[in-house]
Parts: C-alpha cells; sequence; structure tokens
C-alpha cells in the first residue's frame, strides 16, 4: 500500500476542501470497498477523507413531502427509522432485506 494523506474533517465544507486539495482523493464511508483494494495495490490515492466525523451524514429526517437519508446511514439505520417506516413503507422493507446484518 503508497503512502498516503488521512484527512477527518468535521465538517462537510471541511471534506469538500479536502477533497478538491487532493491530488487523487478518495471518500472513506466505511472502509468496505476501498481499504481492501488499497491493500491490493489496486488503488493508490495520494488521500483519504474519512467521512465518519462529518455532522448530518447519518440523519434520516421527514417533512410533509419528503424523507432525506445521509449518505453514511447503513441499511438497517434505514429499515428501522420511523420516518422511513411511515413515509416509505416499501422502502423501509427493502433496504431491510438488503445483504447480511451484522
Amino acid at each position: 500500500m503508497e503512502d498516503f494523506e488521512f484527512h477527518t474533517p468535521g465538517s462537510l465544507d471541511e471534506a469538500v476542501a479536502a477533497l478538491q486539495g487532493a491530488e487523487e482523493g478518495k471518500l472513506l464511508a466505511g472502509g468496505m470497498s476501498l481499504l481492501p483494494v488499497m491493500k491490493l495495490d489496486l488503488a493508490a490515492p495520494t488521500d483519504v477523507v474519512d467521512l465518519a466525523g462529518v455532522p448530518g451524514l447519518r440523519e434520516i429526517t421527514a417533512d410533509e413531502s419528503s424523507v432525506t437519508i445521509g449518505a453514511l446511514c447503513t441499511h438497517a439505520e434505514v429499515a428501522g427509522s420511523d420516518a422511513v417506516q411511515t413515509s416509505i413503507p416499501a422502502l423501509s422493507h427493502l433496504v431491510g432485506e438488503i445483504g447480511d446484518p451484522q
């Protein structure tokens, strides 16, 4: 694995700035795909931007006309969300059947 700069932004603006300032930047949102590929030297980003500490990316909110699902929400979080179960029950059921619960 090649050396890379690891960024832990505290806001979405900081994450965007880190990614824009990178020669070959990649987002890390869990590591299940990126890190194994890097270990096999199939990807060699100059910068990795970890989204885990960015507020709001793991939130699910709803109002009268929409449901907003944050980019870091897991399938289990979406399936278990009262907002999703009430507003879009089919989506709640669907995501509850995806993958292997951990």
